[in-house]
């Protein structure tokens, strides 16, 4: 099988203020990093619609934007 996984384009240009507020929210097996295109993402690992409900409350608690994406550089 193929694992769950949700790609978030992270909508911030303050690489620090929001890796600290995003490494207080996610898990060790989840991915923080800057792509290829110098944008922020965030890999959701076992996460799929179902659950993301839960991830989503946690993003807008602590005011972070974003925007789903298929891939590095997509919106």
């Amino acid at each position: 099988n193929i694992a769950d996984y949700i790609l978030l384009h992270i909508l911030s240009d303050d690489w620090e203020e929001t890796s600290a507020k995003l490494n207080q929210l996610i898990r060790s097996t989840d991915i923080l990093g800057r792509g290829e295109d110098g944008k922020l993402y965030l890999l959701l690992v076992q996460v799929d619609e179902a659950n993301f409900v839960y991830v989503e409350k946690r993003l807008a608690a602590q005011g972070i934007a974003y925007e789903k994406t298929e891939g590095v550089g997509e919106s």
